[in-house]
C-alpha cells in the first residue's frame, strides 16, 4: 500500500510518537509492502498472472517480520499498538511474547482468517464479483479483502462458543467489552450499567441461519461463507435507548457521533 496508505518505518515511528504522547492507540496492518510489490512483479514477469498467484505474493514471513518491526517501533515510541488482520500463528506468538513483557500490544483477526484456509479462499472489505474480475489476467489488480462484518458474531458464536472454544462470557468480552477498553470508550461503551450508553444487542442463541448473498445486507454480490450454517443471531439492536434493528430489519437510522477517548 505504499502508493496509497502505506508508511515506511521512520514515518510509522513519527506517528507512534505523536499518538503515544496524545494517549491514543495506533492500529496497523503489518506486511512488508516493498517486498510484496517486488514479488508480485516478479511473478507477473514470469507469466504467473492468474488470481491463484495473489496469495503466493504475500508470504507468511512478510507478515511475521512486519509484526516484529511494528512491535519494536511501538516499544521505542512508548505507544500502544493494535495489529489488525493477524493471520499467521507465528505473528501471534511474537505478540504474546511482547505482552508478557507488559507491552501494550493487541492482536485482532477476522473470521475468514480463523475459519478458512488456502484450499478454499483467501480483511474485511466488501467487493463485488465484477470488481474482483478486474484481476483475472493480472492478479495485482485484484482488490483485497472479503466482506465479513455482517456475519462476524454468528460465525464466532457458532464455531467458537458452540464448539467449546470460547465461553459465552469470553464471547461478549471479545466483541464488546475489550474493544471498548482498548480504544478508551469504557465504561461508556462495552458494559450494561447505570450511566453507560444504552447501546444493547439482544442475542438469540438458538436461531439458525444459512449465509447467502440472497439475504445478506453487505454491499457485494459474493460471500466466501455462502451456504454456511450458523446458530445464533441478533434479535434486536438498541441504539441510545431506541430500537434500531428488529428481525433483521433496520428500523431507525443511526445517529453516529464522534466519541473522545
Amino acid at each position: 500500500y505504499k502508493d496509497s496508505i502505506g508508511l515506511n518505518n521512520p514515518e510509522i515511528f513519527k506517528v507512534m510518537k505523536a499518538v503515544g504522547q496524545a494517549g491514543g492507540v495506533v492500529t496497523i496492518h503489518a506486511e512488508l509492502g516493498d517486498e510484496i510489490d517486488e514479488l508480485r512483479n516478479l511473478l507477473f514477469m514470469h507469466g504467473k498472472t492468474e488470481p491463484k498467484f495473489h496469495p503466493l505474493s504475500r508470504l507468511n514471513e512478510m507478515e511475521v517480520v512486519a509484526v516484529k518491526q511494528a512491535i519494536e517501533l511501538a516499544a521505542k515510541a512508548d505507544c500502544p499498538l493494535y495489529i489488525v488482520h493477524v493471520s499467521v500463528k507465528k505473528s501471534l506468538k511474537i505478540i504474546k511474547k511482547a505482552q508478557k513483557k507488559a507491552q501494550k500490544v493487541y492482536a485482532e483477526s477476522c473470521p475468514h482468517y480463523l475459519l478458512l484456509d488456502d484450499t478454499k479462499y483467501s480483511g474485511n472489505f466488501s467487493q463485488t464479483l465484477k470488481q474482483k474480475e478486474i484481476g483475472l489476467d493480472d492478479f495485482r489488480k485484484i482488490p483485497n479483502g472479503a466482506g465479513g462484518v455482517e456475519h462476524r458474531l454468528a460465525l464466532l458464536y457458532t464455531y467458537g462458543v458452540l464448539k467449546n472454544k470460547l465461553s459465552i462470557n469470553k464471547f461478549v468480552d471479545l466483541v464488546s467489552t475489550q474493544p471498548a477498553k482498548i480504544f478508551g470508550l469504557y465504561p461508556r461503551k462495552g458494559e450494561i450499567a447505570v450511566g453507560a450508553d444504552a447501546d444493547i444487542v439482544i442475542w438469540d442463541p438458538t436461531k439458525k441461519d444459512i449465509i447467502s448473498t440472497k439475504t445478506h445486507h453487505q454491499n457485494c454480490d459474493i460471500n466466501i461463507f455462502e451456504g454456511t450454517h450458523t446458530t445464533g443471531a441478533v434479535e434486536y439492536v438498541i441504539l441510545n435507548g431506541e430500537i434500531a434493528i428488529e428481525n433483521n430489519k433496520l428500523i431507525k437510522k443511526g445517529k453516529g457521533r464522534f466519541l473522545r477517548r
